[in-house]
């Protein structure tokens, strides 16, 4: 008998124990899921996000079922494992929904420019890791990207020529698609991992900027073959495994960082719809460099040099393709929406099928469906094509060509047919430069004449190279937005843009001669002819050309009169009602110009009040109330170096 008691002790000890660790092993899984789940309860709280509250309340109610099964399971751990077990599926699913509502709440951010843009934790590699004091810096710094990032896209939309820029970094690269990725984001108004856009590229100017990277090679591509085969779509990457730390998924160069920890950029010119140039980009966790069977065009950039690293990449990016190709999981976020180019079964599968039956039904309508690619812009062109020829459709081609064109739109819409290929993000016009406003005729005519003033007040000897780009740029993108307004229809805005543009494609010009002139690739004298016989824009004509021939020397002034920079030369502090004092007597003098045409009397006025303004810019250059006074004086020398120019021309 004491023999079986103890048996039976035995076997109830064992019996308990094995209940006990199966406790604590599903109350470690429920603990994970209430960990996650508290994260990102506290993102959406410090977002203030509304539901914040209500997730609050959830977590807490079931922290106290798991700490009531935990007390139990010290007197009745099979109970409190049956009670666990209820909570658990609850647990998973209420952090499934914070985790996922959490990753597609945006961070708004605001910009250097006064802009603003969203991020999102689906962005950062490892972000819910990091304290609060991390996350902000890292915020913070991603910020920096973004603004460097569109300040650089305006440079190359609507700067000066692209062979006159230098060369992207690799950094230069990550911030354009830190700002690229934001105005995607824009588009689809929820955040993305994996996936790929298009974005207009008016002249290919950012497919050549990309191509003067040092780091840059040409690569095969499983993407939009059909593109491939036209000038300059051959696909190149560009490579940035530093940024992110592949075992730990964290940060480890925020300069090198891409988008949701992605290591290499793809990137190829397509054209789509209306044959206007667009730029393909696809963020990729595995490089292509090494391929032995690639054979690099003519069009395509020389390519890096390869490196020990390539080859496992490549065989780790076929692989990739591989799963892709049978529908395995490569490791994308099963709680964000995939964006990608293929166009999607729903689309496609009843294309073939209208095609089949306008085959045989309707032949005429088939010779022109067939044509293209199967992409969507090409789809909708075929459709509308067949429409305007007035073909003979019979009733079930009809109905069928119906059924993909109604899908088409209840999908995607309208307004980026044309420039789609798949289920990719398609980044329009108004998203990639700024919406459309409205601006009445009276407000257009006077931002062009202030932006006409802008270039008038320029000085090529005493702005950089930088400020005449910027300057540049600023032009051309108000213009641009100005050119897609409703104030165009008016003819006298019309008329100034034309106006605007001119001075612009001077500017444009001075610019590439000081690149020029920076690079030491350009003869003093000619540089000095050309500014002679081109009368460059407004108020750019100044002492510089006079001044060459000393501009080398640095012991030399670099302008003719030296009276006023030798007052900034021989004070230490140059006091503003002074200065003010000399900039009103300026004026004064450019205003009697008017009695005099003596043009080396005229030179004498203006090369000094030129004098003038150098020394207020070096001495107080923070002063309101001398760059106002400079302002004044600048719009009425503008007139004078017009006539000086004029006069010299005759």
């Amino acid at each position: 008998m004491a023999k079986t008691i103890e048996a039976f002790k035995r076997a109830f000890q064992k019996k308990f124990a094995s209940n006990e660790k199966n406790f604590e092993i599903r109350k470690g899984k429920v603990e994970a899921a209430l960990t996650e789940m508290a994260g990102a309860v506290a993102h959406l709280e410090k977002l203030a996000h509304p539901e914040a509250g209500t997730y609050r309340t959830a977590l807490t109610g079931l922290r106290t079922q798991v700490a009531n099964a935990t007390a139990l399971s010290k007197a009745d751990a099979k109970t409190a494992f049956k009670n666990l077990d209820s909570v658990k599926d609850e647990a998973r699913d209420k952090a499934k929904e914070a985790r996922t509502l959490a990753k597609k709440t945006p961070m708004p951010v605001t910009l250097a420019d006064g802009g603003t843009a969203k991020l999102y934790m689906p962005d950062i590699p490892g972000f819910t890791g990091l304290d609060d004091g991390k996350k902000d810096a890292v915020t913070k710094k991603l910020t920096e990207k973004i603004s460097k990032g569109r300040e650089m896209l305006d440079t190359v939309l609507y700067g000066d020529d692209i062979d006159d820029l230098p060369p992207p970094s690799r950094e230069d690269v990550a911030n354009l698609m830190w700002a690229i990725k934001s105005k995607a984001q824009e588009m689809t108004g929820e955040p993305y991992e994996r996936g790929a856009l298009t974005i207009p590229d008016p002249d290919n100017r950012l497919r050549k900027y990309l191509d003067k990277s040092t780091e840059v090679y040409g690569r095969d591509s499983s993407h939009i073959k059909e593109q491939q085969a036209k000038v300059g779509g051959q696909a190149r990457g560009i490579d940035f495994y530093e940024g992110v730390n592949e075992e730990e998924g964290s940060i480890e160069n925020l300069d090198l960082l891409l988008p949701s920890g992605m290591r290499t950029v793809l990137y190829q010119q397509v054209e789509t719809g209306k044959g206007e140039p667009r730029l393909y980009l696809k963020m990729e966790t595995e490089s292509a460099r090494f391929n032995p069977t690639f054979r690099k065009r003519e069009d395509t950039p020389e390519s890096r040099a390869l490196t020990g690293d390539d080859v496992p990449r490549a065989i780790l990016h076929l692989g990739n393709l591989i799963k892709s190709k049978i529908g395995m999981s490569q490791g994308e976020d099963k709680d964000l929406k995939g964006f990608r180019e293929k166009v999607a079964s729903e689309i496609k599968d009843p294309y073939k099928k209208a095609l089949d039956l306008a085959k045989k039904g309707s032949p005429e309508a088939y010779a022109i469906l067939k044509r293209g690619a199967v992409e969507v812009h090409q789809i909708s062109a075929n459709i509308d094509a067949v429409a305007a020829a007035k073909c003979a459709v019979d009733e079930k081609t009809y109905a069928a060509l119906y059924n993909v064109y109604d899908t088409i739109a209840k999908t995607f819409g309208q307004q980026d047919i044309d420039a789609r290929i798949g289920g990719e993000v398609v980044v329009d016009d108004n998203t990639l430069k700024g919406p459309v406003e409205a601006v009445d005729p009276t407000e257009a005519l006077q931002t062009i004449s202030g932006l006409g003033a802008a270039i008038d007040r320029l000085s090529f000897d005493y702005d950089t190279t930088k400020t005449l780009r910027a300057t540049l740029v600023k032009i051309r993108k108000e213009a641009d937005k100005l050119k897609r307004s409703s104030a165009m229809q008016n003819g006298d805005v019309a008329e100034a843009m034309k106006d605007l543009e001119g001075k612009a494609k001077d500017l444009a010009e001075l610019v590439k001669r000081r690149v020029q002139w920076d690079k030491g690739s350009i003869d003093k004298g000619e540089l000095a002819k050309w500014m002679r016989r081109n009368g460059v824009p407004g108020g750019l004509q100044d002492s510089f050309a006079k001044a060459l021939s000393k501009v080398h020397d640095p012991k030399l002034p670099t302008i003719p009169f030296k009276t006023l920079d030798a007052v900034y030369d021989s004070v230490v502090v140059v006091k503003e009602d002074a200065l003010v004092g000399v900039l009103q007597t300026m004026v004064g003098k450019v205003e009697a110009c008017q009695h005099t045409d003596e043009e080396a009397d005229l030179r004498t006025v203006y090369e000094n009040c030129q004098s003038a303004i150098r020394l207020a810019r070096r001495a107080l250059p923070d002063s309101k109330l001398v760059v106002s006074h400079v302002a004044a004086l600048q719009d009425k020398m503008a007139p004078l170096g017009r006539l000086i120019t004029n006069m010299a021309n005759a």
